[in-house]
């Protein structure tokens, strides 16, 4: 089963990239803010994972979908009426 988390983009470089399915800092989705990173693996959590603190809780891929829609982590663009800006 694939489960996400949330940990502080201060931590990426502590990720074992081959642990996961993210495969790299630069590749993983961030916040508006840029302060916390959601990473994605199978199985059990991985120790490079465990081990970080002020991880979020776990979530299934319903709540990583949840929260990606979220204020913090996506910006509705204003219509445009297929003008250009």
């Amino acid at each position: 089963m694939k489960t996400w988390i949330t940990i502080p983009v201060s931590e990426l470089p502590n990720v074992d990239w081959s642990q996961t399915r993210n495969t790299s800092a630069d590749s993983t989705p961030k916040n508006l803010a840029g302060d916390t990173a959601l990473i994605k693996w199978v199985g059990d959590m991985p120790s490079s994972i465990s081990s970080i603190p002020g991880k979020g809780a776990e979530l299934d891929h319903a709540g990583a979908v949840a929260l990606l829609k979220t204020s913090e982590w996506y910006e509705e663009q204003p219509e445009t009426n297929g003008e250009l800006m």
